[in-house]
């Protein structure tokens, strides 16, 4: 999966909750760091949509990026977008109220439509509006065993031990 979205596949990473999507998001932001492959990343709570009223998600995206301290300007970044700079990671759609979703869906959408060399990441619970994301593919966290916890568990140990 990780090689997908690095070959610039968008993707929808779907999960119960407390499964772990938020955490494997971060880490995709931050290998972005490591390794950018030419792509600037940024990572938003779509949560934080809740609470703004900002006509475009495009919009949204790039208030939020010039909160951050960024200093690009806004055509520089719809530039980016468009040249398939930028990657996006969009956590917690779930977490967007439900009033907004169809709303939210339908901007991430035209906003991926617009820009085909732009890579979108967004991780939700499992919800059967993702059937039509046309242009994404659909990856899903599998919920741990005990058995599987424990090892994770014991391998975090011996690693915090080295």
């Amino acid at each position: 999966m990780i090689d997908q979205i690095r070959d610039g596949n968008s993707t929808i990473i779907l999960g119960a909750g407390g499964g772990g999507k938020s955490m494997f998001m971060r880490y995709l932001w931050l290998s972005y760091f490591e390794k950018s492959d030419g792509k600037i990343p940024f990572f938003l709570e779509l949560r934080n949509i809740n609470s703004l009223s900002h006509k475009s998600f495009e919009d949204f995206i790039y208030h939020t990026i010039v909160k951050s301290g960024s200093a690009i300007r806004q055509q520089d970044f719809r530039a980016s977008l468009k040249a398939g700079e930028i990657i996006l990671f969009l956590d917690g759609f779930d977490e967007i109220n439900f009033d907004r979703r169809d709303a939210v869906q339908e901007r991430i959408l035209e906003l991926h439509d617009n820009n085909p060399n732009l890579t979108i990441v967004v991780t939700s619970r499992s919800d059967e509006r993702f059937i039509g994301w046309h242009g994404f593919t659909v990856a899903r966290v599998m919920p741990l065993s005990r058995d599987n916890s424990r090892l994770l568990i014991e391998r975090a140990e011996r690693l915090a031990l080295d």
